[in-house]
């Protein structure tokens, strides 16, 4: 798949985000690869939001920086607390050659069977996995297929995770990915409901006021 590419300026140091932002660009550092510093960029809004919308933490991009060509992957995007504006953006430059470190995001697809013909609940442990690999072994996600999933012995965990050639998995192989647990017993549906009832009569029991035991105690 022919990589996407995002152009980038170099953006003086003494240059303010804001003043940045300001001119409907983002502001961006690259740092890692080859390059002892961190430098700073910035980028088109619009374009960014594109290229962000189809990419994951895994995805290889190519980085334009004023005409010199370099490969990245797109790391940390800050947003505002309450405007949930864009603020800044993290790239990590990779040498081709050399293995990188990341994370690659889990699609799961299908429906399991124990949920549709057992009633059972699909309990998702989670949805991205840690791998190392060249930078152009990697993929930007890995399909995980429910329908293995047809009974309530079965489960998914890291080790089962069929992995891109070159791409070593760097999680705890025994961890879980997903489950299908049983659907609940009516006997155990009414003793969490007994024990909810219990818990709401405890919560709302009246409790009479220190001074007032203390005055009862005088008047004896």
């Amino acid at each position: 798949m022919e990589r996407m590419t995002l152009h980038a300026t170099v953006r003086e140091a003494v240059t303010a985000p804001v003043d940045v932002r300001a001119e409907a660009r983002i502001p961006v550092v690259i740092y890692g690869g080859e390059r002892t510093e961190a430098l700073s960029l910035s980028v088109d809004h619009s374009e960014f939001i594109k290229l962000y919308r189809n990419v994951t933490p895994s995805t290889l991009i190519d980085v334009d920086i004023d005409g010199s060509v370099v490969q990245a992957l797109v790391g940390e995007v800050q947003y505002h607390a309450v405007s949930d504006a864009l603020l800044h953006v993290d790239l990590r430059q990779v040498d081709l050659s050399q293995p990188v470190k990341t994370i690659i995001e889990l699609a799961f697809f299908g429906e399991a069977p124990a949920v549709k013909m057992y009633g059972g609940t699909l309990v998702t442990s989670r949805d991205k996995v840690a791998v190392q690999a060249l930078p152009e072994k990697l993929v930007p996600r890995i399909e995980i297929d429910l329908n293995f999933l047809d009974s309530f012995d079965k489960s998914i965990h890291v080790r089962d995770i069929a992995l891109p050639e070159g791409v070593e998995l760097m999680d705890e192989a025994s961890a879980s990915v997903v489950i299908v647990k049983p659907p609940k017993s009516t006997a155990q549906v009414a003793a969490e409901k007994a024990e909810d009832e219990a818990a709401d009569a405890v919560a709302v029991t009246p409790t009479v006021p220190v001074e007032e035991v203390k005055e009862e105690k005088k008047a004896e």
